[in-house]
């Protein structure tokens, strides 16, 4: 039985990242898709990035307290959804 610890000649041993796809170029990493194009394109049309219902819930809250905001503010790192500018708040909701 060959000691493995004692292994000292590396190079004929096959690179261990030879099975993980280079990157999106990679025919390994490519994934069929299981709809048609259209069918993709009308599920995609329903998906909105603004007015979700999290997003929504502290909105309604923080109206309803007095607090004034504003929505989805670029010059601001992250655009994030909420600034309050009066109290130097910028709030980001996930979901």
């Amino acid at each position: 039985m060959p000691n493995l610890a004692d292994k000292s000649d590396t190079s004929q041993d096959e690179p261990l990242l030879a099975c993980i796809p280079s990157g999106p170029g990679d025919a390994r990493s490519q994934m069929t898709d299981i709809v048609n194009k259209e069918t993709r394109s009308r599920m995609m049309s329903g998906i909105c990035g603004r007015d979700t219902r999290p997003e929504l819930l502290p909105r309604r809250a923080l109206h309803a307290r007095g607090f004034r905001y504003r929505l989805q503010v670029k010059p601001v790192s992250g655009r994030p959804n909420l600034v309050l500018p009066k109290h130097r708040v910028a709030i980001i909701v996930h979901g």
